[in-house]
């Protein structure tokens, strides 16, 4: 069973290593499904959203609404991490959250202030090896801290293109029954309730740590094509209480890594 497991590529050297100063991006999370008839609403303000906003954004799409969608998050109930409290409803670093897909403004204001929330505490560069043969996925991460800090890290699994016929109440503009962004396995388990991430414990300002995920936590269905996925990657820090969540472990930084392949650490 060891030999089936793939080797991770090496982490890309850093190509700034006297500096902290790391771009940050915010984790968007679009609580979704393809039988519910308001979705495509927010879909319509998440593709809306300007372009001074949306780079600054990695957006993921759980699937939780009913388990007979094609794209259903299998055992990881997010929604309850966020405590999320109808569909559809779209989360900021598991921090903020709105479910009024009436008023795009709300959105792109919630986002905004995601952005503007904090600096980045910490940089991510990772890599990561599939297996055609196991279908597993091993992934490697180092961080490197611009704050001491206790870190938390987690590896999501995304899946692009998956078909399933979305009920819409009125939305138009784009095909909303082609679903990308899906999150098919969340390795970033705490409790049943809580996906904020494997603990790293302190590290300090200037130094790194590397966190290799368990293979057999990224093993890939058969029906899913793994040319159509990738992962990301997030750390979290504590922060002080939100009204919109149950715990208080917030994202702070989050990159896209290739499921063969690697993500550099990304500077200002």
């Amino acid at each position: 069973a060891v030999d089936e497991m793939p080797a991770a590529t090496e982490i890309p050297l850093d190509p700034n290593p006297n500096s902290t100063s790391f771009a940050r991006k915010v984790l968007l999370v679009q609580y979704t499904g393809t039988e519910c008839g308001f979705c495509p609403f927010m879909v319509n303000n998440i593709k809306q959203m300007p372009a001074t906003v949306s780079k600054h954004c990695i957006l993921t799409a759980a699937h939780r609404f009913t388990s007979s969608d094609p794209a259903f998050l299998v055992g990881a109930n997010l929604e309850q991490t966020m405590a999320v409290a109808g569909f559809p409803t779209l989360a900021v670093d598991m921090h903020s959250l709105e479910n009024d897909y009436r008023y795009p403004a709300l959105i792109r204001t919630m986002v905004q202030n995601a952005i503007d929330r904090e600096d980045a505490k910490a940089g991510i560069a990772a890599c990561a090896a599939y297996s055609e043969e196991s279908r597993m996925v091993s992934v490697k991460a180092e961080i490197k801290a611009a704050v001491t800090d206790n870190y938390r890290i987690g590896a999501w699994l995304l899946e692009d293109g998956i078909y399933g016929k979305q009920a819409n109440n009125g939305a138009s503009g784009y095909d909303y029954n082609t679903h990308d962004n899906c999150i098919r396995i969340a390795d970033s388990k705490v409790t049943g309730t809580d996906f904020t991430g494997h603990y790293l414990g302190e590290i300090k300002a200037g130094e790194k740590k590397v966190f290799e995920f368990n293979p057999t936590n990224m093993v890939l269905d058969k029906s899913w094509k793994a040319e159509n996925c990738r992962l990301v990657i997030f750390i979290t820090t504590e922060g002080e209480p939100s009204k919109y969540t149950t715990n208080t472990w917030y994202v702070n930084n989050v990159v896209v890594c290739p499921l063969n392949g690697s993500v550099a650490y990304q500077y200002k």
